[in-house]
């Protein structure tokens, strides 16, 4: 399931119990694993949304978004490794067991 942080599956942001709620709903309705990504690469809604999935039972994959412009060479791209590195730090103080880079 794709989980977008704080926002859980929708576009707004929900209260802590209501993001809560759901993953241990949507858990026990049998989903495994949680891809959990923010729009904006906030940490701190990653690492909600990744201690949500995990106090429901479930994987954490966490998700870094990165784009640029390949259209223009003198704009530069964001490395998969450095989006990764961002989540270096979630990944050892939360329960989170995977990472993503989503292009």
């Amino acid at each position: 399931m794709l989980l977008r942080g704080a926002n859980a599956v929708g576009y707004t942001s929900y209260p802590d119990n209501v993001v809560d709620a759901f993953c241990r709903q949507a858990r026990l309705s049998g989903v495994d694993i949680f891809r959990v990504f923010d729009s904006l690469n906030y940490i701190d809604n990653l690492k909600f949304g990744i201690d949500a999935v995990s106090a429901a039972g479930g994987i954490a994959e966490g998700t870094i978004c990165y784009t640029g412009d390949l259209s223009d060479p003198s704009r530069t791209r964001v490395s998969g490794n450095q989006c990764q590195l961002s989540l270096s730090g979630v990944k050892t103080a939360n329960s989170l067991r995977q990472q993503c880079s989503k292009c």
